[in-house]
């Protein structure tokens, strides 16, 4: 993607039950999002979100995905899901040394109120298994609203660790 990024916000989780980055705002067309080392308090549990509207999450049955993933020691798999509420963020991550989610997220249309958000991602990880995965795919909201934000919480318990930054790319 050609431009400059501007970070907007930047969260650290420490034992912390969600994290939210926002400052998504009009005269941006796309969103960078990174997630450096989450790490969960329970063991191979999954990272979730919900975009934010107004600085509320959107818990709403409108959530849907699709992504494929690769595994190092399983074959290769997909997932895919419509009417959920929340979208997807990773799968059954680790909380030993070592193990954690990192990911490289894009953000479409959160400031166009007659589109879908859209969220690409790409993520690395390292599974409760020990197991090294990748994993590359979409979620979209599918909902017709403006989205400021994005906040992340796991299946169960706390984010242990991480660091969440948002950026806007100015073209």
């Amino acid at each position: 993607m050609a431009g400059s990024l501007i970070l907007l916000d930047t969260e650290t989780a420490s034992n912390s039950s969600s994290v939210t980055v926002t400052g998504m705002v009009s005269g941006f067309d796309v969103f960078r999002l990174d997630i450096i080392n989450a790490v969960p308090q329970t063991d191979g549990i999954d990272l979730r979100f919900r975009f934010t509207e107004s600085g509320t999450p959107n818990e709403t049955a409108n959530y849907d995905r699709a992504s494929n993933f690769m595994r190092t020691a399983s074959s290769y798999g997909a997932l895919s899901g419509t009417n959920a509420t929340y979208g997807g963020a990773g799968a059954f991550i680790g909380n030993a040394t070592g193990e954690g989610h990192s990911s490289l997220r894009y953000i479409f249309n959160s400031q166009n109120a007659s589109k879908y958000t859209m969220m690409t991602k790409e993520i690395t990880q390292v599974a409760n298994s020990g197991e090294l995965s990748g994993e590359q795919g979409a979620d979209m909201l599918t909902v017709n609203s403006v989205v400021n934000g994005v906040q992340f919480f796991m299946g169960s318990g706390n984010i242990t660790s991480g660091v969440f930054k948002l950026y806007a790319i100015k073209n």
